[in-house]
């Protein structure tokens, strides 16, 4: 009764973790770095550690103050990203 209710578990877990989307250069993300630094782009590539966007717009919210800047071609750090949403 144990292993089928410990495979039952596994074959959900497979199934939910199935629909899980990697992300690609072209996909339009938001990217949260924390310290309420937001990156909203598309992706132009990913690989060696970086994601790189172009026109992109930077968003820094600082004593309940919203300022928000657009930046073109840059790239960041996989290990600084603590939230991806696609768009």
């Amino acid at each position: 009764m144990r292993s089928a209710l410990i495979f039952l578990f596994m074959v959900l877990l497979a199934v939910l973790l199935a629909g899980a989307k990697e992300p690609q250069a072209g996909d339009h993300v938001i990217v949260s770095v924390g310290d309420g630094v937001n990156y909203d782009g598309n992706i132009t590539y990913i690989g060696n550690g970086l994601m790189c966007f172009d026109n992109a717009s930077m968003t820094v919210v600082e004593n309940n103050t919203v300022l928000q800047d657009n930046i073109t071609d840059f790239c960041i750090s996989i290990a600084k990203i603590l939230l991806l949403k696609f768009k």
